[in-house]
């Protein structure tokens, strides 16, 4: 697929915006982050879509370059939809996920978790469980109380919620989800 897209380029420029969007995506699928990012970098240059925008960030995660991330994600969530030009919920919830994670890994926690709660409160999100286990990384470094996150991460199937903790110093078994329940209720 990528010789034929630039085969297509050498042959007729028409549509080339796409074309090479789609050789971009094709980039990031084959974890050719930086190549990835260069196409959606030069293809975000005073445009607005912000497909090219999230891909740029997304790529930029994968390079470890968080900060560049976290300003792409930025670029792409628009909580006013005014342009018509969005990601969707599902997007924006990704996006928010991964800029969160981004604010993670540059340990600002307070920042991180509230992109962790907005992940959270989409509950039909496919990081709901990550979210909650990665938001209690937020709060045990911030001293703030962490384990009711790893249960209900636990509870939800995260596996290593339910066995190690945040630091993996201490091996830790958490009572089964269905005890955390009964537990709960009295």
């Amino acid at each position: 697929a990528l010789l034929d897209f630039s085969k297509a380029l050498e042959i007729v420029d028409y549509n080339s915006f796409r074309t090479i969007g789609d050789i971009g995506y094709l980039r990031f699928d084959l974890k050719e982050y930086a190549a990835s990012f260069e196409i959606f970098n030069k293809l975000e240059k005073g445009g607005v879509d912000i497909g090219v925008k999230y891909m740029k960030a997304i790529s930029a995660y994968y390079l470890e370059e968080y900060e560049i991330a976290i300003q792409g994600f930025n670029n792409s969530i628009l909580f006013h939809h005014n342009e018509g030009n969005w990601l969707g919920e599902e997007g924006e919830t990704k996006a928010c996920y991964y800029r969160a994670n981004s604010k993670l890994k540059l340990n600002k926690y307070e920042e991180a978790i509230k992109d962790y709660d907005i992940v959270i409160s989409r509950a039909y999100s496919p990081f709901y469980a990550l979210a909650h286990y990665e938001r209690g990384l937020a709060k045990k470094s911030l001293n703030k109380p962490f384990v009711s996150d790893f249960y209900k991460s636990c509870e939800l199937g995260y596996g290593i919620a339910c066995f190690v903790d945040s630091s993996k110093e201490v091996a830790i078994k958490l009572p089964k989800p269905t005890s955390v329940w009964k537990t709960s209720v009295k």
